[in-house]
């Protein structure tokens, strides 16, 4: 179901690029945003609550999830 959310999210993104400048694209670019922000967030805690060592680097994910939420709101403001 993540893959699903995932790739829906990309679509989208690449829709609000595409569809120019809009009245919708802009709330719909943050919360996409938001939303990919949401999972590094998620990732970040659950990755910093276990106590591993070398915690960050056990669950990537918020690596590349991170800069795609950034990008979205350099695209959207």
């Amino acid at each position: 179901m993540v893959s699903v959310d995932l790739v829906l999210s990309a679509a989208v993104l690449v829709h609000l690029a595409l569809a120019g400048d809009l009245p919708v694209t802009r709330p719909l670019g943050w919360f996409v945003a938001a939303h990919f922000l949401a999972y590094s967030a998620v990732f970040l805690v659950i990755t910093l609550s276990v106590g591993w060592r070398k915690p960050l680097l056990r669950l990537p994910q918020w690596i590349l999830l991170l800069p795609v939420a950034v990008l979205a709101v350099a695209g959207t403001a």
